[in-house]
């Protein structure tokens, strides 16, 4: 081979290597930048659940008594039984016998219960509005939902709660935090569909309805939506209830509570509507002491005695 073609054969395998390297540098920075960009999400993301975490250990926690206004409580409530041990025992155990009464007649009217409660007005929770809420406000009606309960055992005359469109969602979520041990009714269906297959006459909750709920009959079921709104989502359950046709009521709070500050304090959660509910039964019809009762009113006040807690105070003496 002559001496040029050598050079040129030469010159092409060197052009020919440093194409090829090219070529593989190439793919190489496109790696290192698809793996950068990978890394830039991944700190992204770890950014943001920081952010979510600094902002919920910001949020103000719900109010709670310190230890000196519950020990002034707890003071009041050992005067007010005569300031000595003995009365505080006693009154304490017999709150605890009443409540452990209220449970019996509670699940002896379950265990006679055929669907239709005809001796005694019905409470139901309708479900269906899950969807509307996010996981914040999923937690928030779980945890009023065990204060329904808990309500429901210690109220003096049994009333059956029903959860409807216990399904799905909302039933996976609800016996997480141990629904299943519940004293409630769990339906599958929802409001409508058990409107439909049932006699008894339903009346829907709602605080944007025109007329006020009168008093509670035996027969009847009262529906609570299981919503969590915030903001507010005016008349959206009056809207699904006139829809079906449902009559739609309200509780007597601007009656008995003089004209609303606010548009927001019509709006209660599921557990303090269930509360009046059940006060007003076992009062004997009193809607001004049933809302007094069961509205918060911002104080802290014990719904038992707590022997351990309360100190032995004793009362002042008078002068002779």
């Amino acid at each position: 081979m002559k001496p040029h073609q050598l050079a040129l054969t030469a010159a092409a395998t060197l052009v020919a290597g440093a194409f090829v390297r090219w070529l593989l540098a190439d793919d190489d920075d496109e790696k290192d930048d698809e793996a950068a960009h990978r890394k830039q999400a991944a700190l992204r993301a770890r950014a943001r659940e920081i952010k979510a975490q600094k902002a919920m250990a910001r949020r103000p926690k719900r109010a709670r008594p310190t230890a000196a206004k519950r020990l002034q409580q707890n003071n009041a409530l050992a005067v007010a039984y005569g300031g000595s041990q003995d009365a505080v025992d006693v009154a304490a155990r017999a709150l605890r016998a009443a409540e452990a009464a209220a449970r019996e007649r509670l699940d002896a009217a379950l265990k006679v219960y055929d669907g239709l409660s005809t001796d005694a007005p019905e409470i139901e929770v309708d479900l269906a509005w899950w969807e509307l809420m996010d996981a914040r406000q999923r937690r928030s009606l779980g945890r009023q939902l065990a204060d329904t309960v808990a309500k429901c055992r210690r109220a003096l005359k049994p009333t059956i709660v029903t959860l409807s469109s216990y399904t799905n969602e909302p039933k996976a979520h609800l016996e997480a935090i141990g629904s299943a041990k519940w004293p409630v009714v769990r339906d599958a269906r929802d409001t409508w569909k058990r409107r439909r297959e049932r006699t008894a006459r339903v009346v829907y909750l709602t605080p944007d309805a025109d007329e006020a709920l009168e008093g509670l009959e035996d027969g009847v079921t009262y529906v609570v939506a299981g919503l969590v709104d915030r903001p507010v989502r005016k008349n959206c359950t009056r809207d699904a209830a006139n829809l079906h046709g449902c009559e739609v009521r309200r509780l007597p709070l601007r009656e008995f509570r003089g004209a609303m500050k606010r548009r927001r304090e019509g709006i209660l959660n599921v557990d303090v509507v269930v509360h009046i509910l059940l006060r007003y039964r076992d009062n004997g019809g009193d809607w001004a002491e049933a809302l007094q009762a069961a509205l918060p009113d911002g104080k802290a006040t014990p719904h038992r005695l707590q022997p351990r807690r309360i100190a032995v105070v004793t009362p002042p003496r008078t002068p002779p």
